[in-house]
Order: C-alpha cells, then sequence, then structure tokens
C-alpha cells in the first residue's frame, strides 16, 4: 500500500478491509511525509508548515497513527527541503524514527 500525509488517504487506508483480513506480515505500507520549507509545493504554504528539526518525525508519528500501524514498512521524505542541510536534517529525523522501532526502512 502507498500512501504519503499530503494524500490525505491515510484513514482510508487505515480502514480498508484488504488490509483487516491478511495478517501484517503479509502486506507492505509505503508513506511519505513532507520536507518543508519547498518552493516546488504549495503543500508547506497550505498547512503552514515550516521546518524545524522535530517536524519531520512529528509528521511520521502522525502519519503512523493515521494509518493505524504501529510501525511503519518503509518511510519516505516526499520531497527535498529547499537545502541540502535541511534535507539532511529532515532524513535524521527519520533515522531517529526508525530507530525508535516505528519504521522498518527509511
Amino acid at each position: 500500500l502507498d500512501s504519503a500525509l499530503m494524500y490525505g488517504d491515510d484513514v482510508q487506508v487505515a480502514v480498508g478491509d484488504a488490509t483487516k483480513a491478511l495478517p501484517r506480515d503479509r502486506f507492505f505500507v509505503t508513506s511519505k511525509v513532507p520536507c518543508c520549507p519547498a518552493a516546488f509545493t504549495k503543500w508547506c504554504e497550505w498547512y503552514k508548515a515550516e521546518y524545524n528539526p522535530l517536524s519531520t518525525s512529528q509528521y511520521a508519528k502522525i502519519d503512523a497513527r493515521l494509518l493505524g500501524l504501529e510501525i511503519v514498512d518503509l518511510m519516505l521524505l516526499h520531497w527535498p527541503c529547499e537545502s541540502f542541510a535541511d534535507t539532511l536534517a529532515a532524513y535524521r529525523s527519520l533515522e531517529d524514527f526508525a530507530i525508535a522501532g516505528k519504521a522498518r526502512a527509511i
């Protein structure tokens, strides 16, 4: 299953009958969180999202909760931030999310 915080489909994925009928190891969930600011998307502007060192891990936690999952199989940055430094900091935040056992891979 492919989802993303910005798609707004997390709740539909979470309540999907197909996933409830299967053991957790029989399906794979990928999701994506934003890296803001990013000039090429309006998402950050629409949600008044500004980057700070905690925002990426907060978005990942929110996303996993909306999906109804304790562990996401693959959590990605949906796009790069405007600067490499912010992108790297966001990725490191996802590393912490994975180390905490909330994602199998990033």
